[in-house]
């Protein structure tokens, strides 16, 4: 069995028009795309048409047009939070980041549903700490227009969700995703067919479990610049007022134990759990000078269990890769894909009797290369001949990797930062 692994799209969807090429003359059985589909709700980037080929590829840096703009989300949301804050009993005991964005979001609609008669003076005070485009006479007028803008987002949110779908459509790939921390519930898009957060499958025997979306377990869900949190999809692992740790990933594999786990984010502390570009070090704590990692402390905490063989993930660009991890009873394999955006995806190789993991390949869709005398250009003219194997990995009997580098990756070309 072949399985086509692939993460953090980010709108990328020239490179996923390649890998989908690829797949032509490479069939997988299956593929799983892990999370962080699209890019940004409040426009970054976009979906354009290539006057040439016809073919769908990712537009950078399209202007924000007015009236919607992130900054004028993010002052109505400052305002909506503070006024929840003071007017709805029970905000003051929410601790999560996610419940109490959530929260101002429920409090919004209910607000739309039955205003209030009029704004008090202290609403009227704090609206004068808010950089608010224009004057509102009533929170009925506030909320409208946050909403709005929050439904604008998540319409070009679906643009990118309905253009992955058509590529996948028509490679004909037997595939499945599942939502990353950029993602709102894929229940609520066109690939709500395609979804597997939550769920395990049995494939002719092999059982995979999988399990989407992630947190800053110190600080709570990641605030992303462009898109509203309130709409993207929970995931839930903290510590509790009774100190003890409370992990949703965790409670869902130990009831499954499958053979292969798929999640968006890596298990906490490892090489898989690092930055934005491979060459960089963990963050530091500013006062301990401690590795600050970014990976699920639950997920840690099942990996060493020992139950499955090989985890999944993507989320940390840096870690792409493979690695082993030691576990009760011997070792496991941590699979980070890496980026699509930046030109990463990779294989599984299983066999087909023992179910077991034989091989991963990790491969690359790299960039044109013009040498100058002095400098070196990289010309964004991709195809499925771009497409290389960096590095093979064999799984032993005893779970040990051996890696076979085959050729450098984009960054050990050159020291400039792709990312």
């Amino acid at each position: 069995m072949k399985i086509l692994y692939i993460s953090d799209v980010h709108a990328a969807v020239d490179n996923l028009n390649i890998v989908m090429e690829y797949t032509k003359e490479n069939t997988p059985d299956m593929a799983v795309v892990s999370g962080d589909l699209v890019d940004f709700g409040f426009l970054k980037k976009g979906i354009g048409i290539h006057p040439e080929t016809n073919q769908r590829i990712l537009v950078r840096d399209i202007p924000i047009y007015e009236p919607y703009t992130l900054e004028k989300y993010q002052n109505l949301f400052g305002f909506l939070f503070d006024y929840a804050q003071r007017h709805e009993e029970g905000m003051q005991r929410l601790s999560n980041i996610y419940d109490m964005t959530r929260a101002v979001y429920i409090v919004a609609e209910k607000i739309s549903q039955n205003p209030p008669e009029e704004l008090s003076e202290d609403d009227i005070e704090q609206l004068k700490e808010f950089k608010l485009d224009r004057e509102f006479d009533n929170i009925e007028d506030i909320v409208d227009y946050y909403l709005s803008i929050v439904d604008f987002a998540e319409g070009n949110m679906d643009i990118q969700y309905d253009c992955i779908k058509d590529i996948l459509d028509r490679s004909g790939v037997n595939y499945h995703v599942l939502p990353g921390n950029y993602d709102k519930d894929i229940q609520e898009t066109s690939l709500k067919d395609k979804d597997i957060h939550r769920k395990t499958l049995d494939k002719d025997g092999l059982i995979i479990s999988c399990f989407g979306g992630a947190n800053d377990f110190e600080r709570g869900d990641i605030a992303i610049e462009g898109i509203p949190l309130e709409i993207t999809v929970p995931f839930k692992e903290y510590v509790s007022r009774m100190r003890t740790t409370i992990s949703e990933v965790f409670n869902f594999l130990i009831e499954e134990k499958p053979d292969i786990a798929f999640t968006h984010i890596p298990p906490r502390g490892n090489e898989m759990d690092i930055g934005l570009a491979k060459r960089d070090p963990p963050m530091q704590h500013p006062q301990t000078k401690q590795a600050m990692f970014k990976g699920s402390p639950g997920l840690t905490a099942y990996v060493k269990q020992g139950f499955t063989k090989l985890i999944c993930c993507g989320h940390m660009h840096g870690g792409v890769g493979a690695s082993n991890v030691k576990t009760e009873d011997g070792l496991a394999v941590v699979l980070n894909a890496g980026s699509l955006d930046h030109g990463y995806f990779t294989e599984i190789n299983i066999d087909d009797e023992t179910k077991e993991v034989d091989s991963i390949n990790l491969y690359q869709i790299k960039p044109k290369i013009i040498q100058t005398d002095n400098s070196i250009d990289w010309k964004e003219e991709l195809d499925i001949n771009n497409v290389e194997l960096l590095i093979k990995y064999v799984i032993r009997p005893d779970g040990n990797l051996e890696r076979i580098k085959l050729a450098k990756s984009i960054l050990e070309v050159n020291d400039q930062d792709m990312y």
